[in-house]
């Protein structure tokens, strides 16, 4: 019998994981995505507190990505106070667009959160103030 592959688990996992992104990665993970997971083992209390404040902060902004991305932060910050004891590591999926995705897995499986993040790095700096919505 053949070992699922950690590719094959996410893909399954982000489909009934009901995560409000993550129909988007899956299109990006059958197409031409790549996933990256990395290996460090996060608590989910420890990063509980960073995300509230990324959430209070991008909602501060109004630019359809900064709405998109807190609505998922939101999801994330939820998730994250249902398991605090548990733990869990980061995984990425990118593709060609400007659009990635990191997703959040916990040690058991389940799937508690699916950012859609943008890498300044991939995207000129007129576009990077147009998705955040700033002028400088």
């Amino acid at each position: 019998m053949r070992e699922r592959s950690v590719h094959d688990e996410v893909l399954d996992a982000l489909a009934v994981s009901g995560l409000l992104e993550a129909s988007l990665a899956v299109l990006l993970l059958r197409g031409e995505g790549r996933m990256e997971v990395h290996p460090l083992t996060i608590a989910c209390a420890g990063l509980l507190r960073t995300y509230e404040i990324r959430l209070r902060h991008i909602r501060s902004m109004s630019s359809e990505h900064a709405h998109r991305l807190a609505e998922a932060t939101a999801e994330f910050v939820s998730n994250l106070e249902s398991h605090r004891p548990e733990a869990g590591q980061w995984l990425t999926i990118r593709g060609n667009d400007e659009v990635h995705f990191n997703i959040f897995r916990l040690e058991s499986g389940p799937l508690l959160g699916c950012l859609p993040v943008v890498s300044q790095l991939d995207v000129s700096i007129e576009r990077w103030n147009e998705l955040w919505g700033s002028n400088a």
